[in-house]
């Protein structure tokens, strides 16, 4: 990733894939993280957020398909993710998806104003046009 000379990223992330462990680290350990480095602005790649910070936040919530098809998932993400992905929606300052229906789906479903989602299209990395010849 390419960032500006002023912007320094600092990444954090769960170790764990499991819900219970989630709540712990986002509720939890985030907000010691974000009050010892004080950042002007979170991004969220996946979506998660800590509720219990109050720093300005980028959520990006590609598709919320575990409302569509919440058969798709284990029971304990399914309720995790029923519970939080709301609340982070709302939380957020802003909202990033990767499509038009997407947006449509997240304001309609959780309420969201559609002037607060933006749609950034998935990109590619140059280096698969060399290696594949496109």
């Amino acid at each position: 990733m390419y960032f500006s000379e002023n912007i320094e990223p600092i990444v954090i992330g769960p170790p764990t894939r499991h819900p219970v462990l989630w709540y712990l680290w986002f509720e939890h350990q985030v907000p010691k993280i974000v009050r010892k480095i004080q950042p002007d602005l979170i991004v969220s790649p996946d979506g998660y957020l800590s509720l219990n910070s109050r720093v300005k936040s980028l959520a990006v919530i590609h598709d919320i398909n575990f409302l569509h098809y919440p058969k798709d998932l284990p029971w304990s993400s399914r309720v995790y993710y029923n519970h939080y992905f709301p609340r982070f929606a709302k939380r957020a300052d802003r909202l990033a998806t990767v499509s038009e229906y997407s947006k449509s789906d997240i304001s309609k479903s959780y309420g969201i104003e559609p002037n607060k989602i933006d749609v950034l299209y998935n990109g590619h990395n140059e280096i698969y046009q060399v290696y594949f010849g496109y």
